[in-house]
């Protein structure tokens, strides 16, 4: 009969151990880069019709985003800014996502999101 070597049984353990290893998981908010402020207001001034034009009002600290959309931190950014007619519009809120310290793009679009009807509930107050 063979004997199992006793190197091959200790990697044999090291290897069993390390697969029930669980991942643990940091709060997404604290992924969030240092620059978010910037990166959050520039993103949203480059979506409007006439960027010069805005007048920001306030900027939150990130927040995690719903379970749904694990992982992803938001930041609202409180703005007015003139529409077509060349008038101010009146205050908007927008979210701007990211994900692991980058803009989160949904699909390829802007990671900016009109949420002014609900920003209430959305954004941290």
């Amino acid at each position: 009969m063979r004997r199992t070597s006793p190197i091959l049984v200790a990697f044999t353990a090291l290897g069993v151990a390390a697969c029930n290893v669980t991942p643990t998981v940091s709060n997404p908010v604290d992924r969030t880069p240092n620059w978010y402020k910037e990166t959050a207001v520039s993103t949203v001034q480059q979506s409007l019709l006439d960027p010069q034009s805005m007048r920001l009002h306030n900027v939150s600290e990130p927040f995690a985003i719903e379970a749904a959309l694990q992982g992803q931190t938001g930041v609202c950014v409180t703005i007015n800014a003139t529409n077509s007619y060349g008038g101010y519009a009146g205050v908007r809120t927008f979210l701007v996502s990211f994900l692991g310290g980058n803009l989160r793009r949904w699909g390829g679009t802007s990671p900016v999101t009109d949420i002014s009807p609900s920003a209430g509930s959305i954004c941290p107050r």
